[in-house]
């Protein structure tokens, strides 16, 4: 079957594949397309930054081994965001000039502190819900091991049952408790070192490469109460009351 000029013609060769397989292929064609287009991904300023052309938030998308950020206008239907892409690490390189100038004021730094406390609260209540959850499981499943001896016990399974199901048990105990035991604590000490570092640093660049992702995101926060970035990097920037100035990057 052909198409010409809005035309269809039926073709009268036979078909190499059948209509099945062939759609079927064409699907699997199109999903890998679309994931090699675009891949979401959550790095430093997404949901952050601005753009700078209409103000709306910006996104981050991953092609391959490169990484963009992208101003969410441009999914608009209508007023569509025409910006283009920005490079992630051009615009990190920029922050990092910035970052390099900056001393933080003492009411970032307690800010900062006070924003990292609290990320850590809540990652211990998190960490602390999965330990529980991980008892409850492994409590359930002695449980059933204790009752599945007891019906072997009693006579009610064969010794051929017991001996199938029995190792399964086993292994999936074994498994529930190296989780409890390799299960992750929300680190008090490092806490400690970064509020520390906090009071030392000369520089919002040296406090910038002492944090992970996330808190990275805080100090960005604390830092900037907005900031606007464009193809080149970071354009203008607008920082919190505390440094009580408002600056544009060179």
């Amino acid at each position: 079957m052909r198409g010409m000029r809005s035309q269809i013609y039926h073709g009268a060769h036979t078909a190499l594949v059948p209509p099945e397989m062939f759609d079927r292929v064409q699907r699997i064609l199109r999903d890998r397309t679309r994931l090699m287009k675009r891949r979401p991904t959550k790095i430093l300023l997404t949901g952050l930054a601005v753009c700078s052309e209409c103000g709306s938030l910006v996104g981050a998308e991953q092609h391959r081994r490169w990484e963009y950020y992208r101003c969410r206008g441009s999914a608009r239907s209508e007023n569509r965001c025409r910006a283009p892409y920005a490079n992630v690490a051009a615009v990190h390189q920029t922050l990092e000039q910035i970052y390099r100038g900056l001393v933080l004021p003492v009411g970032v730094r307690k800010r900062l502190a006070r924003l990292l406390a609290d990320a850590l609260t809540v990652k211990e209540r998190v960490l602390a819900a999965r330990r529980s959850g991980l008892r409850l499981e492994l409590a359930a499943l002695t449980s059933r091991e204790a009752h599945l001896g007891k019906a072997f016990a009693d006579g009610l399974m064969t010794k051929e049952a017991y001996a199938m199901v029995l190792p399964g048990l086993r292994r999936q105990r074994e498994d529930l408790e190296s989780q409890l035991f390799a299960a992750p604590r929300a680190d008090a000490r490092r806490l400690r070192q970064v509020i520390a570092l906090l009071h030392q640093a000369p520089s919002a660049w040296h406090v910038h490469v002492a944090l992970s992702v996330p808190e990275q995101r805080l100090l960005v926060e604390a830092v900037f109460e907005r900031l606007e970035i464009a193809r080149s990097g970071v354009v203008r920037f607008t920082l919190t009351p505390d440094f009580h100035r408002s600056t544009e990057a060179a």
